[in-house]
């Protein structure tokens, strides 16, 4: 990552969905960002549908594998499939199932944090 957005507002206290794709939203119309990835939680779920559809995109969730910036990897059926799929939106956006990776360990580079401006 070039840098971790953080945005800190007092109306994201309380995450409501709206709320936060609202700030979402206005960050990346703001940037220059070419993914958002949220963990294939529920909360993230109930994100990514809402983002996506505010940016004019398709999400693509409970990624299991990143072949490149473009291609992931994601069951499909109940999980008795593996799909391959490739994204062409300018913005990708992303459920990630945290289990599906190892974690980054202690040599993993730092990425700086940045404030996003706020748009609750």
């Amino acid at each position: 990552a070039e840098y971790m957005g953080v945005a800190d507002d007092a109306a994201l206290a309380r995450p409501l969905a709206e709320r936060v794709v609202s700030a979402l939203e206005a960050a990346v119309k703001a940037g220059s960002f070419t993914h958002v990835v949220a963990a294939a939680s529920s909360f993230g779920k109930n994100i990514v549908p809402r983002l996506g559809a505010g940016l004019d995109v398709q999400p693509v969730s409970e990624v299991i594998a990143i072949n490149d910036e473009s291609t992931f990897v994601r069951p499909i059926y109940a999980g008795n499939a593996i799909a391959t799929v490739r994204s062409k939106d300018k913005v990708k956006v992303l459920t990630i199932r945290a289990t599906s990776f190892e974690p980054a360990g202690a040599a993993a580079a730092a990425a700086p944090v940045e404030a996003l401006g706020s748009a609750v």
